[in-house]
């Protein structure tokens, strides 16, 4: 058994000697040479998540106020009092959206439907889309008049049953069976 000496069980010297061939470097610094490429890469790819994750947060948001505001519509009697009010309700429910143009750029439109059995709320939000990718983000909805993103979101509700129409069977809740 053959003892070393300390230089060479530790560090560089425990590498076989260079007999035979010409090693003008190793590649111990490759990593630094491709950690600027690989956060670039990274920095681009969170860039491309963000518009898209902002529109699927403002649309989920919007899908439960619309929600929430035909359960209200249903229940209310005076549909000429409800009107204000179902603005009013909608924009509450609306309010975890932050106040920025690129989450929300204006006030939403609040539309209430009317549609035989079914009442409903329509709303309209639009976004002002991130300033790298602004043109490039066409395909997430449409677009209004000024270049921002329009995002819709509708619900229905069938009417509150009254007087005679709980005797129909033909418009109870169970009538799709």
């Amino acid at each position: 058994m053959r003892i070393l000496p300390i230089r060479q069980c530790y560090g560089r010297a425990t590498r076989p000697p260079l007999r035979g061939r010409l090693r003008l470097r190793d590649d111990s610094g490759q990593a630094v040479a491709e950690a600027p490429i690989a956060i670039i890469a990274l920095v681009a790819l969170v860039i491309l998540l963000l518009q898209p994750t902002i529109l699927l947060y403002d649309r989920v948001i919007m899908n439960n106020a619309v929600a929430e505001a035909a359960r209200v519509q249903v229940t209310e009697m005076d549909g000429g009092a409800q009107r204000g009010h179902l603005a009013a309700f909608v924009e509450r429910r609306l309010r975890t959206i932050p106040n920025n143009p690129y989450f929300r750029n204006a006030k939403p439109t609040v539309t209430p439907i009317e549609a035989g059995d079914y009442v409903g709320v329509k709303l309209t939000l639009s976004v002002r889309p991130l300033p790298v990718l602004g043109p490039a983000m066409s395909w997430l909805g449409k677009r209004g008049p000024s270049g921002e993103i329009l995002i819709e979101s509708q619900a229905l509700a069938p009417r509150a049953f009254t007087g005679e129409d709980q005797l129909d069977p033909e418009r109870t809740t169970w009538s799709w069976w």
